[in-house]
Parts: structure tokens; C-alpha cells; sequence
């Protein structure tokens, strides 16, 4: 089975592999008496902000960090949404991440963000696969994400846990929310967005919007940094 393989690794190079993957059986590693190192199957899920968050080969370490980043990317997209359902016409925060207002480009932006919303509780969070990605790679990716019909997964790299939980756009380096925001958005049954090269942090992207408003309403990054901007 082929699987898409996208990743988006914000504020470093982003790359685009094609990989033949095989599904892993759903499975849960055994536990002994004191073990810390409990990974679920990819039925396992959790309430999040009223919604169900899903797991795939985590362990519970690592679950709780996810449900506290899952929280947040939800918190954020709410709020972007909140600032778009009134036109933004002159407001200072989208003309600087999307560029010069035009109401197509806004109605693109708008249905991005209300999209994400809808879809963000149906991602499974894959803690385990990036070695695939690690062995073809000599520059792993923070997170990327697959898809194989609607099943949607963004996958976990290592360097993705030593990043902030929490990041706004004056923040020098991503955070684990920026980097689920912007693959979220990439995800392809939205006909999502992507990352334009040479685009891939803050200053260019804000760059961007100034030069070509209409990559900016396209490009992830421009959406990660919009939707953790008060």
C-alpha cells in the first residue's frame, strides 16, 4: 500500500518522501510490574475538551503530552475562527500573515480554519512510526503526517518532544502546537494547504504575505504562526 508521506519540520528543511508502508497490526506491548513504557494500539483514545483524541503506539508519557498539545491546537484553531467571522479587513494580525485583503483570499482562509476545526479531533497521533522516516532520512523531520483514506495521522519524531508546548509567532524556534496546526492544515481532503519553499519560518513567511498573498492563504506555515498570534 502506498502511503503519502509529508513532513513538516517549521523553522528547519521540509521534505517530501514517498515511502511503501505496510499497516501495522493494531496491538498492545505487553506490561510488566512497574513498567512506565505502556503503548496502545490505534483504538486507544482519550476525551480531550469534549472531544476524542486517538492514539497509536504511545505510551503514557507520551499520551499526556499529546492530550496537552491537543488541547492547545484546539484552543488556537477556536480562536482563529473567532477572529475570522468578522472580516478582517483592516486588522493588523491577518494582513500581516496573509498579506493585502481580498475577499477571496479571506473566504479561503476562513474555510481553512473552520475545516480544521471539524477535523482536528478525528487525527490519530502515531508516537512510534517516525523510524521509518528516520531510516530514510539524514535530516528527520520534528513530526509529518500520513494519510490512507480518511484515516489521518500526524507521526511524533524525537525531536518533537523537546520542543514548548505553547508558541507564538515572536517565539525564535516552532512549538509542538505550530508544527500540529500546520500539518493539520496540510492534511489533503481540504485540499490543504502546503509548504512553499524558502518559506518555512517566521520572517519569510511574514515575507511571503507582503510579496504573494495569494501563496501566503496557501502555505501551512503562514496558518501555524496566524492561529498562535493573539
Amino acid at each position: 500500500m502506498k502511503v503519502a508521506i509529508v513532513a513538516f519540520t517549521l523553522f528547519s528543511l521540509a521534505f517530501q518522501v514517498l515511502a511503501e508502508t505496510r499497516a501495522r497490526e493494531d496491538h498492545l506491548d505487553d506490561l510488566s510490574p512497574g513498567s512506565k513504557r505502556l503503548k496502545t494500539g490505534n483504538h486507544n483514545n482519550v476525551l480531550v475538551a469534549g472531544q476524542p483524541i486517538n492514539f497509536a503506539r504511545c505510551d503514557i508519557r507520551q499520551q499526556k503530552k499529546v492530550k496537552e498539545v491537543a488541547k492547545r491546537v484546539t484552543e488556537r484553531i477556536k480562536h482563529a475562527n473567532k477572529y475570522l467571522e468578522t472580516s478582517p479587513l483592516n486588522k493588523k494580525r491577518y494582513h500581516e500573515w496573509f498579506g493585502e485583503f481580498s475577499e477571496t483570499r479571506y473566504s479561503t482562509v476562513q474555510s481553512h480554519f473552520r475545516w480544521m476545526e471539524r477535523q482536528a479531533p478525528s487525527v490519530t497521533y502515531d508516537c512510534d512510526s517516525c523510524t521509518t522516516v528516520l531510516r530514510l532520512s539524514t535530516s528527520p523531520p520534528l513530526a509529518y503526517k500520513t494519510e490512507n483514506g480518511n484515516v489521518k495521522t500526524i507521526n511524533l519524531c524525537p525531536g518533537f518532544w523537546k520542543l514548548p508546548i505553547y508558541g507564538f509567532s515572536s517565539s525564535p524556534s516552532p512549538s509542538q502546537s505550530q508544527i500540529i496546526i500546520g500539518l493539520i492544515s496540510m492534511f489533503k481532503t481540504m485540499k490543504g494547504t502546503k509548504e512553499f519553499p524558502g518559506t518555512n519560518i517566521r520572517e519569510q513567511a511574514k515575507r511571503l504575505a507582503k510579496a504573494s498573498p495569494d501563496k501566503a492563504v496557501l502555505n501551512a506555515v503562514n496558518h501555524a504562526i496566524f492561529a498562535e498570534t493573539d
